[in-house]
């Protein structure tokens, strides 16, 4: 069990755990956005070219359906790397690509092991449908919750019984 401390030092009685700052988790979600960013661009790129090349030919043109058919299958595939790395990924082994670069790792509060690629996913689509029904509202109140908890966690942490950690 990873205790955790009344003040911001983080877990007590646990020597050399030390939890994340929200700098470095901000910087995670930066480099793990980006990426999807990329992967996304890239398959609109091709969905855009198509729509492009089918005006200019009137429809008369395979290469323009082959365009618009890798693009979108770029972009599911952008899609469902992004829900792997930022659910399945960050909950089986503890880090997205964002938090390995950073240094940080995601654990359980009650053993400090990370919380499983289930949990993880579902930790994910759990924080996409609040912030949906709530208009993004508690999308931007849990990424901006660390810079006042005690312990240094967004809500989906709290739920969730996590924290992150430096590793």
């Amino acid at each position: 069990m990873i205790p955790l401390a009344d003040g911001p030092a983080g877990p007590a009685s646990v020597p050399g755990v030390v939890l994340a700052s929200w700098g470095r988790r901000a910087g995670a979600l930066l480099i793990d956005s980006l990426i999807f960013a990329v992967l996304l661009t890239i398959g609109i790129t091709f969905v855009a070219l198509g729509a492009i090349r089918d005006d200019q030919t009137s429809g008369a043109d395979g290469l323009a359906t082959i365009l618009a058919v890798v693009g979108l299958v770029l972009c599911l595939a952008a899609l469902g790397f992004h829900l792997w790395q930022l659910g399945w990924r960050q909950g089986a082994c503890g880090q997205s690509f964002g938090k390995q670069v950073v240094g940080i790792r995601l654990v359980r509060v009650a053993d400090g092991r990370p919380l499983g690629g289930g949990t993880g996913l579902g930790r994910l689509l759990l924080r996409a449908l609040l912030g949906g029904v709530t208009s993004g509202i508690y999308t931007i109140l849990t990424y901006l919750w660390p810079l006042w908890d005690d312990h240094r966690q967004t809500l989906d942490d709290k739920i969730f019984s996590t924290v992150v950690i430096r590793s």
